[in-house]
């Protein structure tokens, strides 16, 4: 498995892991919309705006729609993964078991 197939895979992980989090606490997914907001007003213009507006829509919208794309292994879903603003949900000590878990497959 190649550097970025693992970032992928590690990913995929995370956002499953978000997506239970956020299940079992819907309040949650405050932290996704704050970090869009910050983003946009310290970023400006960039690339990634159209990313940011999808995650806004799933933010905004149903929560199964939102836990359907944060665990949907399709290419769209990868995309939007990589510019996550969900990643504060994901302590140190986690984070370092995904990417371990990532690596090894």
């Amino acid at each position: 498995m190649n550097r970025q197939q693992q970032i992928d895979r590690f990913l995929l992980l995370a956002h499953e892991h978000v997506a239970q989090i956020v299940a079992s606490d819907a309040r949650k997914i405050a932290v996704g919309h704050e970090a869009l907001k910050r983003w946009r007003v310290s970023a400006g213009p960039t690339r990634s705006d159209a990313l940011w507006q999808q995650w806004a829509t799933l933010i905004d919208g149903p929560i199964d729609q939102l836990l359907q794309v944060m665990r949907d292994p399709g290419e769209s879903a990868n995309q939007l993964r990589q510019v996550s603003p969900f990643g504060a949900l994901i302590d140190a000590p986690t984070r370092a078991q995904l990417l371990s878990l990532a690596r090894a497959t």
